[in-house]
Order: structure tokens, then sequence, then C-alpha cells
């Protein structure tokens, strides 16, 4: 069917920012664009947040808005400008879900989060002070999050290697909506016959057997169980 409407920066009454570094809130994005929709009986909403792009390495409004939280930390001025600019989509996330508890609508709404790439205006060795894991390890640094989230699922975890592509048919087959999966790139993730594998722009791929680096043909076993691939197995895969 498509979009019956698209909401600009104009359209929702906002003005630009001549400063690159000065990306708007998304909270106020929320508290603005919310209401176009909020009261329909059905509604599908595509909202794409700003808050958390950099640049982090230069004061801005929303990057020095929460520094106080951070301020007991050990992270660098940096990286906190980056978790500053991350509360404020916190904040707007908060805002969305008591908006449609308010709109009695929490229950009958499936929301689906992601992110399209990880912070470009940090480091690997500034993102390595956040996470648990060392994004230098093959290609972890584009590990991103994605979450489908319903108040009334119980949640579920799931490990595969999965990429953006495999969003819209996992969307597609959870609201049993009847469509070609020929005519899509990606799987639908929850499918207990989707093994699990991401490519990369290079050519790499990793799965949960090991990872595979295009630039210098070689393949590392990542698995604690000892699988691998033989060379013909490989070749298979990357004419795939």
């Amino acid at each position: 069917v498509g979009c019956s409407k698209f909401y600009g920066v104009k359209d929702l009454g906002r003005e630009y920012d001549e400063k690159y570094e000065e990306w708007p809130s998304d909270l106020t994005f929320f508290e603005t664009a919310m209401p176009y929709y909020i009261n329909e009986d059905k509604f599908m909403a595509f909202m794409t947040t700003v808050t958390t792009h950099q640049t982090y390495n230069v004061p801005s409004t929303l990057g020095d808005k929460y520094l106080d939280l951070f301020e007991n930390t050990e992270y660098s001025t940096t990286t906190k400008r980056y978790l500053s600019k991350m509360t404020e989509l916190d904040k707007a996330l908060g805002y969305m879900l008591e908006e449609l508890d308010r709109a009695g609508k929490l229950e009958d709404t499936v929301i689906a989060l992601f992110a399209d790439h990880y912070p470009y205006g940090l480091t690997n060795a500034q993102i390595n002070t956040v996470l648990d894991y060392d994004v230098n390890v093959r290609q972890e640094v584009d590990r991103t999050p994605m979450v489908i989230y319903n108040s009334t699922i119980k949640p579920v975890k799931v490990e595969k290697y999965t990429s953006l592509v495999d969003l819209l048919p996992t969307l597609l087959n959870m609201f049993d909506i009847d469509y070609d999966p020929r005519l899509y790139l990606g799987n639908d993730i929850m499918d207990e016959k989707y093994f699990g594998r991401v490519q990369f722009v290079d050519g790499s791929w990793q799965d949960s057997v090991g990872f595979y680096k295009a630039t210098n043909g070689k393949f590392t076993q990542t698995n604690d169980e000892g699988k691998t691939y033989t060379t013909d197995e490989i070749l298979a895969i990357n004419n795939d």
C-alpha cells in the first residue's frame, strides 16, 4: 500500500538548524509527531530518530545536556556527549510508551526498534569502554540493537546472526501478512529453518561457526564446538 503521508521538518512546524552538530531533539520530535497518528484506530508510523548522530567531540546543546549524569564515570568527554544524546533518545522512547499507554494503545501496538549503524563519531577504543565485548574482533563494531516489542509478549532473545534486511520479513510473518518471500533479500529470524548469517559490504560474512574475511580470504572458527567449514563449503557460501 505504501505511506499515506510523509511529514518532514516543515510539515511538523519545526525549523532546520544550520549547525551540523546541532541535530534536533528526538523527544521534541516525538512530542510533535505522535498527535498526528496516535488517535487513529489503526496506524503504522515510521519514525527516524537523529539526536544520537555525531559530532561528539565539540560542545552542543544535546551533547552537553545530560553530562552531569556521567560526571563520576571514567568515560572520555566525547563518549559522555554521545551518552548524553542517547539519554535524549531514551526519554523520547519513554514518552512514546507513556503516550501509547495513556491512549489505551500500548497493548495493541508493536514497536520495531533498530539502529542502522554504530556511532561513527567514536573510536573503537571509546566504544569498548561502554560495551562488554571487544569491537575490534571480527566485525563486532557493526553489532547494533534490534528490538521487536509488545507489552504483552514474553521476552525472547534471538542469538542468530541477522541484519536489517531480515527485519521486514520477520514482521510480515509475525503479523501473518501474505507476501512473496522471493521479493525480499532477508529471512524471518523466527523461522527454525533459518540458520543465521550476516554479510558485509566487502564480501565478508559471519555466522555461528565463524568469520570469513574477504579481503584476505581467511576463515576464523569462532564456536566452542569445533565446527568449521571446508574450502568447498566456504566457496559455496561466497557464491551464494
